[in-house]
């Protein structure tokens, strides 16, 4: 049989035509109808996570405007620089202010004591902006240069 006249084919070739489009609009039953709509519907969903899956940062500036500027303070960012490179599982507060506290294995209480907390612990790390919350995961490949940089990129 020939692949022109079979279903996939015969629709595609259709579609290229406006006018047989129209004509043959009533040759597809309701199985047919959900396969096109599913392969359609595909080939409008996938490119998103694929141009997403590809990304190797995140402008955290959109996402946590509050936490940028907090980071942006050579006092967060000293005191980020001591959390990363000690992996220890004391509780301590190694900056506050009235605005933000920076800490290593910050209680939920403490943490949520200012609108903005960064709370450090050995394998993952916290950041809190008012009702915004983001857990992430530390990996070992990425160095800590600057705050702001290693959270993008995490």
């Amino acid at each position: 049989m020939d692949l022109c006249n079979r279903f996939p084919f015969n629709y595609w070739l259709t579609s290229v035509r406006p006018k047989q489009m129209f004509i043959h609009r009533h040759d597809l039953g309701w199985l047919k109808m959900i396969l096109t709509w599913i392969i359609l519907l595909a080939l409008m969903i996938i490119p998103v996570p694929v141009y997403y899956g590809r990304q190797t940062q995140v402008n955290m500036d959109i996402l946590l405007p509050k936490t940028t500027e907090a980071v942006k303070k050579q006092a967060v960012d000293q005191a980020l620089t001591t959390a990363f490179a000690n992996k220890t599982t004391t509780r301590r507060v190694l900056y506050q202010d009235s605005q933000v506290i920076v800490g290593q294995n910050l209680s939920k209480v403490q943490a949520k004591s200012r609108p903005v907390s960064i709370t450090v612990q050995p394998k993952s790390f916290s950041l809190l902006e008012d009702k915004a919350a983001f857990q992430v995961p530390r990996r070992a490949r990425i160095p800590f240069q600057s705050a702001k940089q290693y959270f993008n990129r995490q």
